[in-house]
């Protein structure tokens, strides 16, 4: 009987001696200690991995930096403007080289003091988060790392263009960008530091000017449960956009962020179908069918000769057209490129096909909740007459700085 008390003993304490030298391990790697109630930072797999976490696929799909997502819109942008040749290693190598070059002025990522190529530094940034116990402390150092990439982008990428910025490819060949191609790069950097983030559209400026989602940025969600926008047009990072084009449980939605005071953490939303509140974890950055459809819809929108250019050529507006029915395509509910082709149509002289455009928009709008003035006259053609779904005040003009509603 002794014997058989004593060989218990000797297990437990082997089965001690083992837990504790495992998590001791645990946390020399950066890791949380086994038993301990801090949960584990969204991770990031290595930068060949095109699978999803669990935590974050839901807020929205993965295009982290360098893996294969975020190279398929690399890729798919030189196929549009290099003679058909997907290749993204120039972007890659672009990109790395004015990192190098801007890094002494931009600054390290936040707390990683050696020079690393822009990947092997969001890389060791997600380590270093994933170390940090506290959602606290977790969500300074994650608005830490988010207003460097926000600052990075500004300085890597100087000149900001409407006309071609959208495109990866003048990224590198005239160091252009965009509203939307600065907020997928954005986006994508922050998912491979290990912060869940994706892009989202703007119907209502930080100044309360509407639009027909005129504008795009960033939204990311920190360890405290908030979500924080990030604005590459901005001067400061975090602005107070008023009116969002999100996900929400897994529908297209416009709503209203509520903002902590004082602060640019948003801590709620309201739908603008319903004027009901809803919470931080019911919203979701925009989908992959989405994200793609929006890059057509700008290539339509800007084609030389086409549906924004002063002089347009029925080749251009062919040209438009023929982008718009891909975005259109790819997403059949992106309600702007449903809208444009209409306008396109409408100028191309083919009132009917206009007319049908109009009036899937229409439906489309009013389901998402909101009708942007701008295309009043386009809705009165099918008659209807109420130009806009509004839960909250602000003023409401048909032109924004970003994108117009109606072709010049």
């Amino acid at each position: 009987m002794l014997f058989h008390v004593q060989r218990f003993t000797v297990m437990r304490c082997t089965i001690a001696i083992m837990l504790t030298v495992a998590a001791l391990s645990l946390s020399k790697m950066g890791h949380p200690a086994v038993g301990s109630s801090t949960p584990l930072a969204f991770s990031v797999p290595s930068k060949n991995s095109t699978s999803s976490q669990s935590g974050n696929s839901r807020f929205t799909p993965r295009y982290a930096f360098r893996e294969a997502a975020f190279t398929d819109f690399v890729r798919d942008s030189y196929r549009q403007m290099s003679q058909g040749k997907p290749d993204a290693s120039e972007f890659y190598r672009w990109l790395d080289s004015a990192y190098a070059k801007t890094r002494t002025t931009i600054g390290p990522v936040p707390d990683i003091p050696r020079s690393r190529p822009l990947g092997a530094a969001l890389d060791a940034e997600r380590t270093y988060l994933s170390g940090i116990h506290g959602s606290a402390a977790r969500t300074r150092q994650e608005r830490k790392t988010a207003a460097w990439a926000h600052r990075t982008v500004k300085k890597v990428i100087p000149r900001f263009s409407l006309e071609r910025g959208f495109e990866f490819y003048n990224m590198v060949h005239g160091g252009e960008r965009q509203c939307y191609s600065q907020s997928i790069l954005i986006a994508g950097m922050l998912q491979r530091a290990g912060i869940p983030s994706g892009v989202v559209m703007v119907w209502k400026s930080l100044n309360g000017v509407t639009s027909n989602n005129g504008h795009a940025v960033v939204l990311a969600r920190l360890s405290n449960g908030r979500d924080i926008l990030v604005d590459a047009s901005e001067p400061m990072p975090f602005p107070r956009q008023q009116g969002l084009f999100v996900r929400h449980k897994d529908q297209y939605l416009y709503v209203t962020p509520l903002f902590a005071k004082n602060s640019a953490e948003i801590v709620a939303y309201r739908r603008q179908a319903d004027g009901e509140k809803t919470s931080c974890s019911t919203v979701q950055a925009l989908d992959m069918p989405f994200l793609k459809s929006q890059f057509y819809y700008y290539r339509g929108e800007r084609a030389p000769g086409g549906a924004f250019d002063p002089k347009k050529t029925a080749a251009g507006l062919a040209r438009s057209a023929q982008q718009l029915r891909t975005a259109i395509r790819l997403c059949p509910e992106n309600p702007l490129a449903v809208y444009m082709l209409g306008r396109v149509y409408q100028r191309q002289g083919s009132e009917g096909k206009a007319r049908a455009q109009f009036a899937q928009s229409y439906g489309l709008y009013s389901r998402f909740g909101y009708l942007p003035e701008g295309a009043t006259d386009a809705f009165a053609l099918i008659g209807q007459k109420k130009p806009v779904v509004a839960h909250t005040p602000g003023k409401t003009v048909s032109v924004s700085h970003h994108s117009s509603p109606r072709l010049p």
